[in-house]
Protein backbone atom coordinates (compact mmCIF):
# COMPACT_ATOMS: atom_id res chain seq x y z
CA UNK A 1 0.00 0.00 0.00
CA UNK A 2 1.34 3.35 -0.62
CA UNK A 3 2.49 5.49 2.41
CA UNK A 4 0.49 8.73 3.38
CA UNK A 5 2.09 12.07 3.89
CA UNK A 6 1.93 12.35 8.31
CA UNK A 7 -0.20 15.85 7.27
CA UNK A 8 -3.11 13.58 5.70
CA UNK A 9 -3.10 11.13 8.17
CA UNK A 10 -3.36 12.85 10.86
CA UNK A 11 -6.61 14.92 8.95
CA UNK A 12 -8.09 11.69 8.31
CA UNK A 13 -7.73 10.80 12.08
CA UNK A 14 -9.73 13.40 13.11
CA UNK A 15 -12.12 12.49 10.65
CA UNK A 16 -12.93 8.83 12.03
CA UNK A 17 -12.91 10.34 14.99
CA UNK A 18 -15.92 12.92 14.21
CA UNK A 19 -17.31 10.15 12.21
CA UNK A 20 -17.44 8.07 15.80
CA UNK A 21 -18.65 11.02 17.89
CA UNK A 22 -20.52 13.51 16.11
CA UNK A 23 -22.00 13.39 12.22
CA UNK A 24 -21.25 10.38 10.33
CA UNK A 25 -22.09 11.71 7.24
CA UNK A 26 -20.71 14.66 7.21
CA UNK A 27 -17.64 13.47 8.51
CA UNK A 28 -17.34 11.16 5.24
CA UNK A 29 -18.40 13.79 3.00
CA UNK A 30 -15.96 16.11 3.96
CA UNK A 31 -13.29 12.97 3.82
CA UNK A 32 -13.96 12.66 0.27
CA UNK A 33 -13.89 16.60 -0.62
CA UNK A 34 -10.66 16.31 1.24
CA UNK A 35 -9.05 13.57 -0.51
CA UNK A 36 -10.10 14.97 -3.99
CA UNK A 37 -8.95 18.44 -3.53
CA UNK A 38 -5.49 17.06 -2.58
CA UNK A 39 -3.18 18.23 -5.78
CA UNK A 40 -1.32 15.98 -7.29
CA UNK A 41 -2.31 12.82 -5.57
CA UNK A 42 -2.79 9.39 -7.54
CA UNK A 43 -5.21 6.95 -7.65
CA UNK A 44 -3.29 4.82 -5.58
CA UNK A 45 -2.93 7.24 -2.96
CA UNK A 46 -6.34 8.24 -3.61
CA UNK A 47 -6.96 4.81 -2.46
CA UNK A 48 -5.16 4.37 0.50
CA UNK A 49 -6.36 7.26 1.76
CA UNK A 50 -10.16 6.35 1.90
CA UNK A 51 -8.62 2.82 3.00
CA UNK A 52 -6.56 4.75 6.15
CA UNK A 53 -10.37 6.53 6.77
CA UNK A 54 -11.70 3.57 6.55
CA UNK A 55 -9.43 1.39 9.01
CA UNK A 56 -9.20 4.34 11.55
CA UNK A 57 -12.68 4.07 11.79
CA UNK A 58 -12.83 0.93 12.74
CA UNK A 59 -9.92 1.66 15.05
CA UNK A 60 -12.22 4.84 16.27
CA UNK A 61 -14.96 2.21 17.08
CA UNK A 62 -12.66 -0.18 19.04
CA UNK A 63 -11.13 2.22 20.82
CA UNK A 64 -14.26 4.02 22.15
CA UNK A 65 -15.69 0.57 23.62
CA UNK A 66 -12.38 -0.34 25.23
CA UNK A 67 -12.93 2.99 26.81
CA UNK A 68 -16.39 2.29 28.02
CA UNK A 69 -14.72 -0.96 29.50
CA UNK A 70 -11.92 1.11 31.28
CA UNK A 71 -14.56 3.07 32.66
CA UNK A 72 -16.91 -0.18 34.22
CA UNK A 73 -13.81 -1.31 35.54
CA UNK A 74 -13.33 1.87 37.62
CA UNK A 75 -15.83 1.48 40.11
CA UNK A 76 -13.99 -0.63 42.55
CA UNK A 77 -10.56 0.75 42.65
CA UNK A 78 -8.96 3.07 45.45
CA UNK A 79 -7.52 6.43 44.16
CA UNK A 80 -3.68 5.31 43.61
CA UNK A 81 -5.29 2.52 41.67
CA UNK A 82 -7.66 5.56 39.69
CA UNK A 83 -4.64 7.15 38.75
CA UNK A 84 -2.82 4.42 37.28
CA UNK A 85 -6.17 3.13 35.25
CA UNK A 86 -6.24 6.77 34.16
CA UNK A 87 -2.79 7.06 32.76
CA UNK A 88 -3.62 3.46 30.61
CA UNK A 89 -6.64 4.51 29.30
CA UNK A 90 -4.79 7.91 28.20
CA UNK A 91 -1.86 5.48 26.36
CA UNK A 92 -4.63 3.61 25.29
CA UNK A 93 -5.93 6.34 23.31
CA UNK A 94 -2.46 8.05 22.42
CA UNK A 95 -1.09 4.40 20.67
CA UNK A 96 -4.25 5.02 18.37
CA UNK A 97 -4.18 8.26 17.47
CA UNK A 98 -1.34 10.69 17.95
CA UNK A 99 -1.85 13.66 20.83
CA UNK A 100 -1.53 16.30 18.52
CA UNK A 101 -4.81 15.03 16.43
CA UNK A 102 -6.61 17.89 17.19
CA UNK A 103 -10.38 15.81 17.85
CA UNK A 104 -8.49 13.71 20.58
CA UNK A 105 -10.36 15.38 23.18
CA UNK A 106 -14.10 12.93 22.50
CA UNK A 107 -12.35 10.44 23.14
CA UNK A 108 -10.68 11.48 26.76
CA UNK A 109 -14.31 13.31 27.28
CA UNK A 110 -16.02 10.03 26.50
CA UNK A 111 -13.89 8.11 28.74
CA UNK A 112 -14.57 10.98 31.71
CA UNK A 113 -18.01 10.78 31.08
CA UNK A 114 -18.16 7.03 31.21
CA UNK A 115 -16.12 7.07 34.40
CA UNK A 116 -18.87 9.63 36.22
CA UNK A 117 -21.57 7.60 34.96
CA UNK A 118 -20.44 4.46 36.48
CA UNK A 119 -18.95 5.94 39.95
CA UNK A 120 -22.09 6.97 40.57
Amino acid sequence: MARLDPRIERRLDNYAILYCFDRPGEASRKVLDFVRRIQGLSKKKRYASLTYYRRQITSCRVVKKNLEDFAKSYVDMNAEERAGHDEMAMSFITTVFSEDTENVFYLIDYYNQKKNDFVR
